[in-house]
C-alpha cells in the first residue's frame, strides 16, 4: 500500500439514493486526507461479492481498503465481511439492521432514533453531495414536488393551491417548477397548463442530473413537498431558504415527526409562516468527517 494514501471502498447496492450518501462521506474525508476510493457493486448475492473479494485479495495486494463505507441493508454484511478479510474499518450510514457495537462506526440520522455512542453519531439528516453555495440569486426560486409516498396522503387540489399561493405571495422572484418520477401524470398535466407570472416548469424528464444541483445552488428559496425529506436537507445543505409544503398524514411516523422536528426548531417553514426564517449551516458530511478524523487518529498520516 502506497504511503500517505487512504484506501475506500464504497459498497453499492444499486440504488441511487445509498449510493449519493456514501460518496457524500467520500467527498467530505477528501477535504481531509489524501484518498483513492473504489466502487465495489453487490451485484448478485452475498456469496458471489465474498467471493469476489477474496479473488481480489489473492490478484493485488495493492487493493486493500483502509474504511470500507455503506449505506443500505444489503451493505451490512459485506461490510462486515470486508472488515473481517482486510481488516478495514467498516461504516454504516443509517441505522443498520444489525447490532451497532458490530460496526466501528454507524453514522446516523437523527430521525432514525439512535443515541449518540462510542461507535454511533448523529447526523441532522442523511449526508449528501450537496454543498453550501454563495452565489445565491435573490431573485430566483424553485418548486420541487414529489408524488405519493408512504408517509403522506398525495392531493393535487391542495399542492396546487399552495403552489400558487407560494408564487403570488413573491411575485418579485423568478419561480422554477419541477416534478419527480413519483408525480402523477395527471398533476403534471396540471404544472403545464399553469399560467403564473414569472414561472416555468421543466418536467424532471427534460433534464440531466446535473441541472437540479446547479438550481439548488442557485435559488435562494426553495419550496418542496413533504413527501421528498431526502430533497429538504439538499436544499438545506446548499444554504437555501426552504419551505414546505402541506399535505396530510397516511400515519405518524419517524418520517412525519423529524419534518414536524425541522419546522418547529426553525429549519424549514411551512405556507402558513408569515416569513421565511435565516438559513442555518448544514454540512453534516464536513461534521462527519471531522469525527471521524478524532476518533481515528491514527489515520493522520493519510491527512493533507
Amino acid at each position: 500500500m502506497k504511503p500517505g494514501i487512504l484506501y475506500i471502498w464504497l459498497i453499492v447496492d444499486g440504488k441511487k439514493g445509498h449510493e449519493s450518501q456514501s460518496e457524500g462521506l467520500a467527498k467530505g474525508l477528501s477535504e481531509i486526507y489524501r484518498i483513492s476510493v473504489k466502487k465495489v457493486p453487490i451485484k448478485r448475492s452475498l456469496i458471489s461479492f465474498c467471493v469476489n473479494v477474496i479473488l481480489a485479495k489473492r490478484r493485488d495486494k495493492e487493493i486493500y481498503p483502509n474504511i470500507v463505507i455503506g449505506t443500505g441493508r444489503q451493505t451490512h454484511w459485506p461490510l462486515l465481511f470486508c472488515k473481517k478479510i482486510f481488516g478495514s474499518l467498516s461504516i454504516c450510514l443509517m441505522k443498520p439492521s444489525i447490532p451497532t457495537n458490530w460496526f466501528d462506526l454507524c453514522v446516523v440520522p437523527r430521525h432514525d432514533g439512535l443515541g449518540e455512542g462510542p461507535n454511533v453519531f448523529v447526523t441532522e439528516g442523511p449526508i449528501n453531495l450537496m454543498e453550501y453555495s454563495k452565489e445565491k440569486n435573490s431573485e430566483e426560486g424553485l418548486i420541487l414536488v414529489g408524488g405519493e409516498s408512504g408517509h403522506y396522503k398525495w392531493e393535487n387540489d391542495l399542492v396546487l393551491s399552495q403552489v400558487k399561493e407560494a408564487i403570488n405571495s413573491s411575485q418579485d422572484i423568478s419561480w422554477t417548477i419541477s416534478d419527480s418520477r413519483r408525480t402523477p401524470e395527471r398533476f403534471r398535466k396540471v404544472l403545464t397548463d399553469i399560467d403564473l407570472p414569472k414561472t416555468k416548469y421543466i418536467p424532471c424528464a427534460e433534464t440531466k442530473s446535473s441541472w437540479l444541483v446547479k438550481k439548488l445552488k442557485s435559488s435562494n428559496y426553495v419550496w418542496i413537498t413533504p413527501d421528498s425529506i431526502g430533497m429538504i436537507y439538499e436544499a438545506l445543505s446548499s444554504g437555501a431558504l426552504v419551505g414546505t409544503f402541506l399535505l396530510r398524514e397516511k400515519r405518524s411516523s419517524r418520517v412525519t415527526k423529524n419534518l414536524d422536528y425541522l419546522i418547529e426548531n426553525g429549519w424549514v417553514r411551512t405556507i402558513q409562516s408569515n416569513n421565511w426564517q435565516p438559513p442555518k449551516a448544514l454540512d453534516e458530511r464536513a461534521r462527519t468527517a471531522k469525527h471521524i478524523k478524532t476518533k481515528w487518529a491514527h489515520l493522520s498520516c493519510m491527512a493533507k
